[in-house]
């Protein structure tokens, strides 16, 4: 009788460890670099779009998103503002930051101070080797129908956001390492000489 009581609570344990870990992350990540793979799916299903490139991030609010393939973008977040570059149309698009990211994965990631603070947490089932956790905005609308994230151990692996038509991106990172030296450089944006900008400077 005993072993049958503890394993009804081994779910409950688990499910606690996976909410754990993800407060434990954020509260000590200071600084992030590494891949990633993003697959945006519309409502039925169907892949929509499928991208790669690579991250860093600096709390607070400073990041550098940069997608490789299927063709390459730059967004840099300077903590003031967005600068997202396009090569391919010698173009930059520049918008203040402060409200711009409301409660998406980019603040989630850049935000500084307790998790708590901007979202409550709900334990979801384990698939696999993946913890699940829910986040749910406390305070306004998030932009989004719903914010999971999961946990391989201590490590974050994947976010996932799916708005309010049902279509879902989900981003796998990979190859992480955390709280590294990153140069100031890499959170700063000068448009090149003949660059078209174009937005709130």
């Amino acid at each position: 009788m005993k072993l049958f009581v503890t394993l009804l609570f081994i779910p409950n344990l688990v499910w606690a460890d996976g909410v754990r870990a993800v407060e434990a992350f954020f509260a000590e990540l200071e600084t992030l670099q590494g891949g990633f793979q993003q697959q945006v799916r519309d409502g039925s299903g169907q892949m929509i779009e499928e991208s790669f490139g690579t991250i860093q991030i600096q709390r607070p609010g400073k990041f550098h998103w940069q997608t490789s393939q299927p063709f390459v973008q730059v967004v840099v977040g300077d903590g003031d503002r967005i600068w997202i570059y396009d090569p391919d149309l010698e173009q930059v698009t520049v918008r203040r930051q402060d409200g711009a990211l409301g409660n998406t994965p980019a603040t989630l990631l850049t935000h500084e101070g307790a998790l708590q603070q901007q979202f409550s947490l709900h334990p979801l089932d384990r698939v696999g080797h993946l913890s699940w956790v829910e986040l749910t905005p406390k305070q306004g609308e998030g932009g989004f129908e719903q914010l999971l994230v999961a946990m391989d151990g201590e490590q974050l692996r994947i976010i996932q956001v799916e708005d309010s038509l049902g279509q879902r991106t989900r981003i796998e990172l990979l190859d992480l390492m955390t709280n590294i030296s990153l140069p100031d450089e890499r959170f700063q944006f000068t448009p090149a000489d003949g660059v078209d900008v174009v937005g709130d400077l």
